[in-house]
């Protein structure tokens, strides 16, 4: 990427010097020391030992320029705009792909303009206070800046980005250059403000509960600070000790070694309904209170902690005395004695059985933006495809003529030949474009079998499979690819197939919440809202295979049309 010709001149000459020296040092030792004759054998092995050090340095030379290569492929392949640029006057020295990319133009097209020309569009550099330049803040410290910035891009819309100016010191510490690094934050900025809205909705919803709590945390703040006067006078005997305990919020355990409850808080009345020494007089007593479906996770559970000495956590739900079911958040972890006897294990168990409700409704919450982005996103399309009717409405008529061809022809005939002809040649029309635009030798196959849907499905189908095509032309490296349409059992599977670079499919639950996984995430959530489902298949360099598969009709089509592919 970066043209270090100049550079590697001068160190090359640089490296020369104490050769030559050296060289020089041993000829002149040599005619020092040497016979009034020069042997044609002392003669042979100066020469071998001169081929010996230029092999020696034909192999640096190639070492070098193995690394220079490999540096710029890297930093080509770095999704990040970096350049490097003089402080003497702003300009540009160099920039890697990302960078020129950006900007729209030419590596010799960029070198030798400002930096500011290129991405403000200003003839002097930024001296804004709120829009602070950071190859000035660089050089006014003497240190690397990062800042948050604002730059143009090549279709002219704006950008915020994260750069960071990192110093290229002379020999008397002065910058003589910078390393200008750049990283799109534009999303990150938008998720930032959507948080922030979110964030104000949740303060109000929280400013409208405390007002509800303002009473009973008075109340329960007089409460805590009469425990803790409490706790202060109990500490010095064993029964003020047990008191504390008593007191506790939690249901508060201490099991033996052999399983037997040794302490039991009152606390678990409040929570169980069963007192103290029922669950002291009988051991399986907690176990024979839990939810039957629960029950098995929590012998394991007994089972992992038995010799263990970390901290365990489990949530289950009990059922108490009166019937209800409720949520236990338990914490358990080994008790020692003051010579590190192990004593057994101690639990505290909380009633979290308001907070899974909270869950559940925030869980509905996100259902619910789910549905509205979805929403938004097929009126967007809508938008988006009434405009292309009205500017391609000659080639809509010509297309619709075709069809209508096509159509006669099938009914004019029984010839499967004449009518895979046809097919062929309208999908090797549609494939020739997207190769041509795209790159991979694309294919399309359908069963050529009618299909009814609402028009928010095909819009939903559309955009998903178009985010699939487009992933595997920025991330596949194919040759070809290949787009398949078939009906089955009452479902339209779509099937999207490369011949990539695959990659490894362990964790891809976990990867898809990620934002350089953002792209099957959003086809992921959209499909399952149509009812339907996302299969991935792929080895790293086998190629990969992504279905989407949907119900031809579910609750809510509406506007029901004939689709055939």
């Amino acid at each position: 990427m970066f043209d270090e010709t100049k550079n590697k001149d001068q160190t090359g000459l640089a490296d020369d010097i104490p050769k030559q020296a050296d060289l020089k040092s041993k000829e002149n030792s040599y005619h020092t020391q040497r016979p009034s004759t020069i042997h044609p054998h002392d003669l042979i092995k100066a020469n071998e030992q001169l081929l010996l050090e230029i092999n020696e340095r034909k192999s640096i030379e190639e070492e070098l320029k193995r690394s220079k290569q490999i540096c710029e492929t890297v930093l080509n392949a770095i999704p990040a705009t970096i350049s490097l640029i003089d402080t003497r006057d702003f300009t540009i020295i160099d920039a890697n792909k990302a960078f020129l990319d950006d900007v729209g133009m030419q590596r010799e097209d960029a070198i030798g303009k400002t930096c500011h020309k290129l991405t403000h569009r200003q003839a002097q550099p930024c001296d804004s206070p709120d829009h602070i330049c950071p190859i000035q803040q660089m050089m006014k410290t003497g240190l690397p800046s990062t800042v948050e910035h604002r730059h143009y891009k090549k279709d002219g819309g704006m950008i915020t980005l994260e750069i960071s100016a990192f110093p290229i010191k002379g020999p008397d510490g002065e910058a003589l250059q910078v390393v200008h690094v750049a990283q799109d934050i534009t999303e990150r900025k938008k998720t930032e403000e959507l948080l922030k809205k979110a964030q104000e909705n949740l303060e109000k919803r929280v400013t409208e509960r405390t007002a509800e709590l303002v009473a009973a945390n008075e109340q329960l703040q007089q409460e805590i600070n009469e425990r803790v006067r409490a706790e202060r006078d109990l500490r010095k005997s064993e029964e003020r000790f047990r008191t504390v305990a008593d007191f506790t919020y939690d249901w508060e355990i201490w099991r033996g070694l052999d399983g037997e409850f040794i302490y039991v808080s009152p606390s678990c009345e409040r929570i169980t309904g069963y007192q103290a020494d029922e669950f002291t007089q009988d051991a399986n007593l907690l176990l024979n209170i839990i939810h039957p479906d629960d029950r098995d996770d929590f012998r394991i559970h007994l089972r992992d902690i038995e010799r263990s000495s970390d901290i365990f956590h489990i949530r289950f739900r009990i059922i108490r005395r009166d019937g209800q079911v409720r949520w236990i958040s338990h914490y358990c972890q080994p008790v020692y004695g003051a010579d590190g006897t192990r004593l057994g294990r101690r639990s505290s168990n909380r009633d979290i059985s308001e907070r899974k409700e909270a869950e559940n409704e925030i869980l509905k919450y996100q259902e619910q933006l789910r549905l509205l982005n979805s929403k938004v996103s097929l009126t967007e399309e809508r938008e988006r495809r009434q405009i292309a009717l009205d500017l391609h409405d000659g080639i809509g008529q010509t297309l619709a003529i075709c069809q209508i061809s096509a159509q006669k022809l099938q009914q004019a005939t029984d010839s499967k030949t004449v009518i895979k002809a046809a097919d062929r040649i309208i999908s090797d029309e549609l494939a020739e474009q997207i190769q041509n635009k795209y790159g991979p030798i694309t294919s399309l196959k359908g069963d050529a079998r009618p299909k009814s849907m609402s028009l928010n499905k095909r819009i939903t189908l559309y955009r998903a499979t178009r985010e699939l095509m487009l992933n595997v032309v920025k991330h596949a490296r194919a040759k070809q690819m290949e787009v398949s349409i078939r009906e089955e059992n009452g479902h339209l599977r779509i099937e999207v197939i490369d011949d990539g670079v695959g990659f490894d499919t362990a964790g891809i639950n976990s990867r898809l919440l990620g934002s350089e996984s953002f792209g099957l995430f959003s086809v992921r959530e959209r499909i399952r809202a149509l009812d339907g489902g996302v299969e991935i298949v792929s080895t790293p360099g086998f190629g990969t295979t992504v279905a989407l598969t949907v119900p031809l009709k579910h609750e809510g089509d509406s506007e029901s049309e004939k689709l055939e592919f």
